[in-house]
């Protein structure tokens, strides 16, 4: 089985590589089985707290690669011309700690009635759909290497 230790940034655009498609929960955990679009079973090990993002690759110790990929699933969106009613529909659900996809007047979460429910009450035009959730990862969190315990380490 081929062990996936560490990932890059994705800077070439071979596309020859296998990939594997995660939903958003499967590219926070750390440590899996995955299988690999040429067939081959692998294994995730990552050092803990590692997000894996669409188009990062994953590399085995011999050098080995494959592309992660946002995997379709079923989300809710909800859409508003209005910016200020938008702005209201962020707030609230962010003060919940929702992920959430955001684009412009558009925002998606995994279903949820009740959330779907206050987005209608604010006024935004809600729909159903299956698509790539790549939600943002929050102004707290960032990159974190793990560095000699003889260098300083800043957050």
């Amino acid at each position: 089985m081929i062990e996936f230790l560490k990932k890059e940034t994705r800077v070439d655009t071979d596309v020859n590589i296998p990939f594997v498609k995660l939903t958003s929960e499967k590219r926070k955990i750390t440590r899996q089985k995955i299988l690999l679009s040429d067939g081959n079973e692998a294994g995730i090990f990552l050092d803990r707290g590692t997000l894996l993002e669409p188009d990062d690759v994953l590399v085995s110790e011999d050098g080995k690669k494959a592309l992660v990929i946002a995997e379709d699933e079923d989300v809710i969106c909800a859409k508003s011309d209005n910016w200020n009613t938008f702005s209201k529909a962020c707030y609230h659900l962010g003060n919940r700690h929702v992920p959430l996809q955001i684009s412009e007047k558009e925002l998606c979460f995994l279903p949820d009635k009740v959330l779907e429910e206050l987005c209608r009450r604010l006024g935004l035009k809600v729909s159903r759909d299956k698509r790539p959730f790549i939600p943002e990862q929050g102004a707290y969190s960032h990159h974190h290497e793990h560095v000699s315990s003889q260098t300083h380490h800043e957050h």
